[in-house]
């Protein structure tokens, strides 16, 4: 059965975990929708009202760290939402088909994971047509790592 086939039950849902972000100081306005690199630093500290967020500072290729969506803009003044799991809606830099692991791309959209060092940050659950277009994603759970194999 392919995934295109796949319905959710009414009723069931998937534990999407949101929780409040602020940007890394430095970072500038992130739109809804993108990809974001979540601050370690800021997770493990039991003390910050938010983690801290930032567009990854490389393509596809990166630490190991924990990835995210940001469900609505995120800018200095008001702060956001960052969603950790679950099916999330994110903007493609590329056609990706469902099944395909997707990576973080340009600018914070998402792309085909192609290479064994790709940090693969979910599997599409949607089509998505090109640059620009919206997909769902489901999201690693946890934190992501140089090679993860979501298919």
């Amino acid at each position: 059965m392919s995934l295109a086939n796949i319905q959710t039950p009414a009723g069931l849902t998937f534990n999407e975990r949101k929780v409040a972000c602020v940007l890394l100081s430095g970072t500038t306005t992130i739109i809804a929708k993108n990809v974001v690199l979540i601050d370690h630093a800021s997770l493990v500290d039991a003390s910050a009202p938010a983690v801290k967020v930032s567009l990854s500072a490389s393509t596809g290729v990166a630490a190991s760290g924990l990835y995210g969506v940001v469900t609505k803009d995120v800018t200095a003044k008001d702060g956001g939402i960052v969603q950790l799991g679950g099916i999330a809606t994110v903007l493609a830099g590329a056609a990706v088909a469902i099944g395909n692991p997707v990576r973080c791309g340009a600018g914070g959209d998402c792309a085909l994971a192609t290479t064994a060092t790709d940090v693969a940050v979910g599997a599409a659950m949607s089509v998505a047509a090109g640059d620009g277009s919206e997909m769902k994603i489901m999201l690693v759970d946890g934190p992501a790592c140089a090679g993860t194999d979501v298919t």
